[in-house]
């Protein structure tokens, strides 16, 4: 009895107090598939954290050429030793972005996961094809015209 009672208890703290599952992961990015290149648009991505310890810190947009990096920072903010109840906390980030030439961009959304306490966790990454088109061009017209065109 002693020793089943010892088990469990071993059992328990090791849940509580030192494991922790993977602390976040994305699961939804929004954003679209034809964008005019120089207007902005807007991504959201939705995640999430597997417990309260975990928050997104941070995001960043980096664009080179043909590809725009969108980061999410992610870190284990809780002291060492606290236990966390598990339960997932979902999260959405939204980024207003603006493609600069005509072409097929690639969006690569990263998650960067942080924590001061344990071993270091993979990046996830989440890649989405957008096609930037050329802007239209205006051709200023007179109400007259436009009805005899279309006569």
């Amino acid at each position: 009895m002693k020793r089943t009672a010892l088990v469990v208890a071993i059992i328990l703290l090791v849940l509580f107090l030192g494991a922790r599952p993977a602390d976040a992961f994305i699961e939804f990015v929004s954003a679209p598939e034809t964008v005019e290149t120089g207007t902005p648009f807007s991504i959201m991505v939705s995640g999430s954290l597997s417990d309260p310890c975990w928050e997104v810190v941070n995001q960043r947009q980096i664009t080179t050429e043909g590809v725009i990096t969108f980061d999410v920072f992610t870190a284990y903010t809780a002291a060492p030793g606290v236990g966390c109840i598990q339960v997932l906390v979902p999260y959405d980030v939204f980024e207003e972005m603006t493609i600069p030439s005509e072409g097929l961009w690639l969006l690569r959304i990263i998650e960067h996961r942080y924590s001061p306490y344990g071993p270091e966790y993979p990046d996830q990454v989440w890649d989405v094809e957008i096609t930037a088109t050329g802007t239209v061009a205006m051709e200023e017209v007179s109400w007259g015209t436009l009805r005899t065109r279309y006569r």
